[in-house]
């Protein structure tokens, strides 16, 4: 803010699909998917603007969300957050110039979301938290 505008850029991969088959909004059934967003710049809510942006709302953002969608989910699963969330984060050591990767794992409460939307996680993610990776 403030400042001269910087280039943001994302790289996002889906993981897993969803059709539930009933109306949400406009749309005669809700279309939902899990990805993982690679943030390739660091830009104040810039996963939410993208995937606004293309067209793929963050389900439960009010600010960048999709209201139809939001409630719906709401009411679906009973979920009343914002679905977004840092699996991991990986950054050099400033001092000692080491690759660490930190990752939260998949908490457990987000199992109604997952579970209501059948969105399943791909084996290959951990769903334990609290690794630490230095190298």
């Amino acid at each position: 803010r403030g400042s001269d505008a910087v280039p943001a850029s994302s790289r996002l991969i889906p993981l897993a699909h969803s059709v539930v088959a009933k109306p949400v909004g406009k749309f005669a059934e809700g279309w939902f998917s899990l990805v993982e967003v690679d943030l390739e710049t660091g830009r104040p809510h810039q996963a939410r603007r993208h995937l606004k942006r293309a067209g793929h709302p963050i389900v439960g953002d009010t600010q960048h969300g999709d209201p139809h969608q939001n409630r719906f989910v709401k009411e679906f699963t009973g979920w009343p957050y914002l679905a977004l969330m840092a699996y991991s984060i990986s950054f050099r050591h400033p001092a000692q110039d080491l690759a660490i990767t930190c990752c939260a794992g998949i908490p457990d409460w987000w199992e109604p979301l997952l579970d209501g939307l059948s969105l399943q996680v791909p084996s290959d993610i951990s769903q334990d938290a609290s690794a630490v990776n230095i190298t």
